[in-house]
């Protein structure tokens, strides 16, 4: 790999962490908001801490890239729970996955793409059977997979 790209990885993990700072910042807010204080800190918290350490550890890496992707998704999954699951935090998806274009490299969008549909099937159905989490406040199957 080029010195070149390998220096953009690097400013790119960073502004990236810098984005999911002002994600959990925002968590925060909402949890002012909504009182989800418990989601904002335990997931949120976790997940900015997580990746600050990972990105002194291996900054730079592809692995670093793809939990940094997954990482964007957490958040946004978080930001939608906290609001009850409004269509408008669903927005914050493609947002970020608009972000993922500055890594140059396609893992990153596939994983966060792969993390978020995961996330609306599983937690969806979560959701049906009653379970405390929110993907959208009515909704059916086919609202889902559209």
């Amino acid at each position: 790999m080029s010195s070149h790209l390998q220096a953009h990885y690097r400013k790119a993990d960073r502004i990236m962490l810098g984005v999911l700072w002002l994600m959990f910042l925002y968590a925060l807010g909402l949890a002012a908001w909504h009182s989800t204080w418990a989601q904002a800190l335990l997931v949120g918290g976790t997940t900015v801490i997580t990746m600050s350490l990972l990105q002194q550890l291996i900054p730079g890496r592809r692995l670093l890239r793809c939990c940094i992707a997954a990482a964007f998704m957490v958040m946004s999954a978080l930001h939608i729970n906290q609001s009850g699951g409004m269509v408008e935090m669903h927005f914050g998806i493609f947002v970020l996955l608009a972000f993922m274009v500055f890594y140059r490299d396609w893992l990153p969008i596939v994983v966060a793409a792969t993390v978020i549909a995961v996330h609306h099937l599983s937690f969806f159905a979560l959701q049906l059977q009653g379970a405390g989490v929110i993907v959208v406040p009515q909704g059916s199957w086919p609202t889902i997979f559209l």
